[in-house]
């Protein structure tokens, strides 16, 4: 994934962008990129302290039920990788995220970062809401994972020699982020789809040409090449496809968060009607503006047009 040195970069608006501006707080875009960095470094400490932690890796024989073999991994790697096995067969749940976090290397993490820092903010920017960028990018790992366990559950179920089924152990693991950063590149492929960008520094495309590149690739890595990461490639798929649907209908993210607590809806008291205090920034404006982003690019917004945008995002949260 290139490097790409565009407007809506650099201009962040504030608690909208990608970055701080003027003291303001960090963007959702920033703070992922330093939780990813953050668990990286620790997961090296607590190796080179000597922490590791056994994890069930190729069965030791081929009867049924499989019997596991064990070898030593990362303590945040053990706890938080995702599996058909431990998501599935142990329902830890929690690992359709936390494998989101989690990478092999430096090269890996810095591939991931890297499209995050400059594919973010103007998807962060277009949601109006760092909440709502959270759910988003989120999500598109979930889906990412979800689809990794589909295929992977009916590969080994079925013994079947179809491209696309990924028949390995269900005990091999999966990590990264970029079935959310590949959510985040169709979305820009939306947003600001005609913008040009340079692969690898060098080859200039169209944002959204360059998107359809990437998911091809990964395609033609999983239907027909079937190299050594298919695993990879269907969570890129599973997270593009969800990137591709949810950035139309983000508004189907407002509850997302819903399910680590009770709904506020449901669970809290309702304000009277008429407490309720009309938006500053009218659903006109808004859509004027986001039509715009649209058809021109986030660059294109004038500092009064940014700032509105952001105003609305945060009366809307």
């Amino acid at each position: 994934m290139g490097i790409y040195d565009r407007d809506y970069v650099r201009n962040r608006p504030v608690n909208g962008g990608g970055s701080r501006t003027g003291g303001g707080p960090w963007s959702m875009t920033t703070i992922l990129i330093a939780i990813n960095v953050g668990v990286f470094i620790l997961d090296l400490m607590l190796v080179n302290a000597g922490a590791t932690v056994s994890i069930a890796s190729m069965p030791i024989q081929t009867s049924q039920p499989p019997s596991w073999s064990s070898s030593p991994a990362p303590p945040l790697f053990a706890i938080g990788h995702f599996s058909t096995y431990t998501a599935f067969t142990n329902l830890e749940f929690w690992r359709f995220v936390t494998f989101q976090f989690l990478h092999g290397d430096i090269t890996h993490l810095l591939f991931n970062m890297i499209g995050l820092y400059f594919f973010g903010p103007a998807v962060e920017q277009y949601l109006r809401s760092r909440k709502r960028f959270l759910a988003f990018y989120l999500t598109c790992g979930i889906f990412g994972a979800f689809l990794y366990l589909i295929l992977n559950l009916i590969g080994n179920l079925t013994n079947a020699n179809i491209p696309g089924l990924l028949p390995a152990a269900v005990v091999t693991p999966l990590i990264g982020a970029s079935a959310g950063v590949f959510g985040i590149l169709m979305a820009s492929a939306f947003i600001a789809g005609n913008q040009v960008m340079y692969v690898f520094m060098v080859l200039p495309m169209k944002i959204k040409t360059g998107a359809y590149l990437f998911v091809a690739i990964s395609a033609l890595n999983l239907f027909v090449l079937q190299g050594s990461n298919q695993g990879g490639e269907a969570a890129h798929l599973g997270g593009a496809a969800a990137g591709f649907f949810f950035i139309r209908r983000h508004e189907m993210l407002h509850d997302f968060f819903d399910i680590l607590g009770p709904s506020k809806k449901r669970g809290g008291k309702k304000k009277p009607s008429n407490t309720k205090r009309k938006p500053s920034v009218d659903d006109a404006t808004v859509n004027r503006i986001l039509d715009k982003v649209r058809d021109e690019g986030v660059q294109s917004l004038t500092d009064k047009e940014k700032q509105l945008l952001d105003k609305a995002g945060r009366e809307r949260e």
